[in-house]
């Protein structure tokens, strides 16, 4: 039997936690891969000098899952915080990173460089296990659904 995935959201969302633990389960498991593979784009492609590449490589990379309504949201997730801030690592994944002249912090004395842009879009995108794990997991709470 094969259900919409609107009807299956709102089944999802009145059945146990099990079921969801079991789907957001299956969603982490191709991240370790996903997260090597950001890794070494940070590291091969940023400046070594200074220790961008390090500092980048470093960034968190956590699965995202929202449901509302009939529709299922999942996004994969880079962030790290700097000085108790939140880092522009957007930023850096379009090309460019700002960061102090001559060590000084003070308004007027940043600098933006431009680097290899996407370090984290690319590698993500060429991961097909992500999408896979998704569909895997649409289909294990489809699974777990439908036979009561």
């Amino acid at each position: 039997m094969s259900i919409t995935l609107g009807t299956l959201v709102q089944r999802l969302s009145r059945t146990s936690p099990a079921i969801s633990r079991r789907a957001l389960a299956e969603i982490d498991k191709p991240l370790p891969i996903v997260r090597a593979r950001v890794r070494a784009s940070a590291l091969g492609k940023l400046p070594k000098s200074g220790g961008l590449n390090v500092w980048a490589a470093a960034a968190h990379l956590t699965a995202q899952v929202r449901g509302a309504g009939a529709t299922i949201t999942a996004h994969l997730k880079v962030h790290r915080t700097s000085l108790r801030k939140a880092s522009d690592l957007r930023a850096l994944d379009r090309g460019r990173v700002r960061h102090p002249a001559w060590g000084r912090r003070a308004s007027g004395d940043w600098s933006v460089q431009t680097v290899t842009p996407k370090v984290y879009s690319e590698p993500i995108a060429e991961s097909p296990e992500w999408r896979r794990a998704v569909i895997r997991a649409a289909e294990v709470a489809e699974d777990v659904i439908c036979r009561g």
